[in-house]
């Protein structure tokens, strides 16, 4: 995956579309009978891992060197929610 570091501005406005995003998921998979979310978001990306937390997700394991951003190698979380 490529990935650009953007301005403070542009990456809040992304968080808050993930929120939305992930609240109108929600509401489908419970209409769907689905009872878990699963995400994964960069480690070191502490205001996502921040707002998934604030969330209701849960970190379940990591994924060391997972994904690779320019040369360096970075570690992925596994999240999942509950939504019963």
């Amino acid at each position: 995956k490529r990935y650009e570091k953007l301005d403070k501005s542009v990456q809040i406005d992304g968080l808050k579309n993930k929120v939305n995003t992930v609240a109108r998921d929600r509401k489908y998979a419970l209409s769907q009978g689905i009872i878990r979310l699963e995400l994964t978001v960069i480690k070191q990306n502490k205001i996502a891992v921040g707002l998934y937390n604030k969330m209701g997700f849960n970190i379940e394991g990591t994924r060391e060197k997972a994904i690779k951003i320019g040369q360096k190698y970075m570690d992925e979380y596994y999240m999942s929610k509950i939504l019963i």
